[in-house]
């Protein structure tokens, strides 16, 4: 299945405005960066088949007198919606004909506005419910199965440690373009402790890279990494948690991939979903006002590809 990155999907725009709409709600998140994108090219949702059985199980078998005994694959139909994000840029008339002599004040406006999209963006990539307009987030992707709780699930919670992190990796099948971790700042200080008790021993890093929609420049970061997979840093993490104690973390690890993991979802494969919609004059006020939308949604191939501690405390 053919898949895009979000700013390889703007490069396809001809506003220079909505590529910056788009720079701006991806350059502060670097997860976004690296999510692959499923284009839907016409429709609402991303509809597929998930096998529930073990496929080497429906191949067939002999029973104990020599028979073949004949089996069937089990699928569900899973559906996973794109969201609607969006808010109003608005400008004062007579600020934006006296104030707009260097920069446009309606395009400061909007490129403000999609700073406040990708804030929300990143709370529903954790607690998105799936339930229109919110797109569903990992809390709800991930299966319950992959849900470490074995050594977190008392009221006091568990430690962050090295060996639930080796769990937690153990507990997903590795098979796809890219590995993450996503932690709450909280966590990613304690994992910091960790190394330190090693004895001055510091967090290894890895280069994450990605391209401006813009200027087409290849750009990248270093961020702190556990086993060689980058960990991203998400801080809507304590607040959406559910489980346990308010006070209490998940810790995300899974693939990202379109074919086998974790991916994003898009309107088509030339859009990436992004809209500005003049809307003109307020009634009430003597103001020009912009509207941006953004339509997106996660989606999870495989339930293995996802797994989460739950209930860490630090």
């Amino acid at each position: 299945m053919a898949s895009l990155t979000m700013t390889e999907s703007a490069k396809y725009s001809q506003d220079p405005l909505t590529q910056g709409v788009v720079a701006e709600f991806i350059t502060p998140d670097l997860f976004s960066t690296q999510l692959p994108m499923i284009p839907l090219n016409g429709g609402k949702a991303r509809f597929f088949n998930r096998e529930l059985t073990d496929p080497k199980t429906t191949v067939g078998a002999l029973n104990v007198a020599g028979t073949p005994v004949a089996s069937q694959a089990t699928v569900t139909q899973i559906t996973h919606i794109l969201g609607r994000l969006g808010g109003d840029a608005e400008v004062d008339n007579f600020e934006r004909i006296t104030l707009s002599d260097i920069n446009d004040q309606m395009d400061e406006a909007v490129r403000k506005k999609a700073v406040g999209l990708g804030r929300l963006y990143r709370q529903y990539v954790i607690g998105g419910t799936g339930t229109f307009p919110q797109f569903s987030g990992i809390n709800t992707l991930v299966d319950s199965d992959n849900m470490w709780t074995t050594a977190c699930a008392t009221t006091a919670g568990a430690a962050l440690t090295f060996a639930l992190l080796d769990e937690l990796m153990d507990d997903v099948v590795q098979d796809g373009e890219q590995l993450f971790f996503m932690m709450e700042k909280t966590c990613i200080r304690k994992l910091k402790s960790l190394y330190r008790a090693l004895g001055g021993i510091t967090a290894e890093k890895v280069e994450v890279g990605w391209m401006n929609p813009i200027t087409g420049d290849m750009t990248s970061r270093e961020v702190m990494s556990y086993s060689g997979v980058p960990i991203f840093r998400n801080d809507n993490i304590a607040a959406e948690c559910t489980y346990g104690a308010s006070s209490k973390y998940r810790v995300t690890f899974g693939v990202l991939d379109a074919d086998t993991g974790l991916a994003g979802l898009i309107p088509s494969d030339r859009d990436p979903g992004v809209r500005l919609y003049p809307i003109g004059q307020k009634d009430a006020l003597p103001n020009e006002a912009v509207r941006v939308e953004l339509y997106t949604g996660l989606t999870l191939s495989s339930t293995k590809a996802l797994g989460q501690l739950v209930n860490i405390k630090n």
